[in-house]
Parts: C-alpha cells; sequence; structure tokens
C-alpha cells in the first residue's frame, strides 16, 4: 500500500472535565512529541499509538530521548482523570492508566466502556473524522501479538480551536 496523508480530527472532552489530562495532550501535541511515533498494534477492541517505533531502532531511541527531554520519561500524566461523562465508547481515545501514563494512547474500535472503566483509564477525545482510516488501519498486515509488520507513522499534530 503506498504512503498516504490522512487524517484524524479528535474532538476533546472539556478542561472541566479532565483539566489536567487536556492541558498534558496539548502539550504533546505542541512539542510535536507525537511525530514520528507509531500506531504500534491493533486488538479487535483498541490500537495503540504514541512515541514509539517499533520497526526503527534510531528513530525509537530520538522518541525516548524527546521524552526524557520534554520529563516525560516516568509517563506524562502526575494523575488519573476518570470520568463516568467520558466513557470508553467506540470512536474514543484514553490513556493507558498506571504510574506511567501516557503519552501512549490507544482508540477505542468498539463500546469498551465496562472494561476500561473498571480500570479507571482516562478517556479525553473521540473522534470525530477519519475513523474509516482507523478501521483500514486496524486491518494492515500484523504479527499473532498484534503488532503491525510495518511501521505506520505519525507525521504530524496540529491544534485546532473550535
Amino acid at each position: 500500500m503506498p504512503p498516504t496523508n490522512e487524517s484524524l480530527i479528535l474532538q476533546l472532552a472539556s478542561l472541566e472535565i479532565m483539566p489536567h489530562t487536556i492541558k498534558t495532550l496539548l502539550e504533546l501535541f505542541e512539542h510535536g512529541t507525537y511525530i514520528d511515533g507509531t500506531f504500534v498494534l491493533a486488538k479487535d477492541h483498541i490500537i495503540l499509538g504514541g512515541p514509539t517505533d517499533l520497526h526503527n531502532d534510531e528513530n525509537n531511541e530520538r522518541l525516548v530521548q524527546r521524552l526524557v527531554d520534554e520529563g516525560y520519561d516516568g509517563g506524562a500524566l502526575l494523575l488519573n482523570e476518570y470520568s463516568d461523562e467520558y466513557p470508553h465508547v467506540e470512536g474514543t481515545i484514553g490513556f493507558i492508566a498506571g504510574q506511567s501514563s501516557g503519552p501512549m494512547f490507544y482508540i477505542n474500535l468498539n463500546d469498551n466502556s465496562e472494561a476500561h472503566s473498571a480500570l479507571k483509564d482516562p478517556c479525553f477525545g473521540k473522534v470525530v473524522r477519519g475513523f474509516d482510516l482507523l478501521r483500514r488501519v486496524a486491518g494492515m498486515p500484523k504479527g499473532e501479538d498484534g503488532v503491525f509488520q510495518s511501521p505506520i507513522y505519525i507525521v504530524g499534530t496540529k491544534i485546532l480551536d473550535q
């Protein structure tokens, strides 16, 4: 498949619901943290992505160093903000909760509200354009572990005002 330059457009949760998570995400976008990162794997229910590259060690080292330089070497979030007002339904995006939450993110391909609300993963946005692209990405060749056989790069991020 030839390279494409297609876009995902996300609508973020409000600052009132998740002030720390949204502020952190906007900083990550502003710093270009995800540029040259990849979508890593796809399972039946999610696509995982972030500032990592399993196919190019040199690029991966640059991405890791960028995180360290930005102060995110132990994770991006200082706290996990979960809200029942923003459940993990199809097309939403969240960070994996835990000690090192973010900057790795996942996009829900199905309604994962029950599983991810129990984990208290912060769900901070939803795809408002490009979900068909995600379905095509999820169908790309991958190993039994769900890891994509070829890199699928994130080439840019931009913050749009409403």
